[in-house]
């Protein structure tokens, strides 16, 4: 197995970090690994947190955008000629 090139860091967090894992993760939870590797750059990590794009409470994809249906193709049929 090949080593990480981005150590996630460990606890204990700084107080911004804590304060977004607290948000985003159910309690008694660890953060997940994704995250603790992005708070490695504690203020990109607070900007990408900022804009809400993974929050606890977020509705299911289906409720956001709707049930997905593919169109349905009509074949081309050749028509019969009626004698």
């Amino acid at each position: 197995m090949s080593r990480a090139r981005v150590t996630a860091v460990q606890p204990p967090y700084s107080e911004p970090v804590a304060t977004v894992f607290d948000r985003v993760m159910p309690k008694g939870v660890p953060p997940l690994v994704l995250f603790r590797t992005l708070a490695v750059n504690e203020k990109v990590f607070r900007r990408l947190m900022a804009n809400r794009l993974v929050d606890r409470a977020a509705p299911p994809i289906v409720q956001t955008f709707g049930a997905w249906e593919p169109k349905r193709v009509r074949r081309a049929t050749k028509r019969r000629s009626r004698p």
